[in-house]
């Protein structure tokens, strides 16, 4: 059974979207000296995977770049149950090779667990924190990039 989310926690997830990076740092700090797990779900509920639509061509290609050498699997699982679009420019910005290597897995791999699926898309945006963390790409959508 999947754990309902509160309205509070949807609000409090929306309310640190929509400030700068370094203040949602702050409070996400500060939430977590009192309560390491109430920081931890909202640092997790703070980027989704349909969040990566947001990222510019280059960017998409960094993300599979990075992701492919790892898990092709993970690609494959993750485009599963995805946005169409999002779906369609993640393909459209991968190396031929690696395009024909997961559209083949995606359309020949049994049926998976949600659960599983949903566990690699988060695989995925916890390797696009760590490129936005290092600064190479950009993932906050609250901050404009120029």
């Amino acid at each position: 059974m999947k754990k309902q989310e509160t309205p509070g926690m949807k609000r409090a997830v929306e309310l640190l979207r929509g400030v700068s990076g370094k203040s949602r740092n702050e409070v996400l700090k500060n939430v977590g000296q009192s309560d390491t797990g109430l920081s931890r779900e909202l640092e997790a509920k703070m980027l989704t995977f349909e969040d990566l639509d947001g990222l510019d061509d280059r960017e998409l290609q960094t993300l599979v770049l990075r992701v492919a050498p790892v898990d092709r699997e993970l690609l494959a699982l993750a485009l599963r149950k995805c946005d169409f679009r999002l779906g369609s420019r993640l393909m459209r910005n991968m190396p031929q090779q690696l395009r024909d290597s997961v559209s083949y897995r995606v359309e020949t791999m049994p049926k998976r667990p949600l659960s599983v699926v949903e566990d690699a898309q988060r695989k995925i945006v916890l390797i696009a924190k760590q490129l936005s963390d290092a600064g190479e790409i950009a993932l906050n959508p609250s901050e404009p990039h120029v």
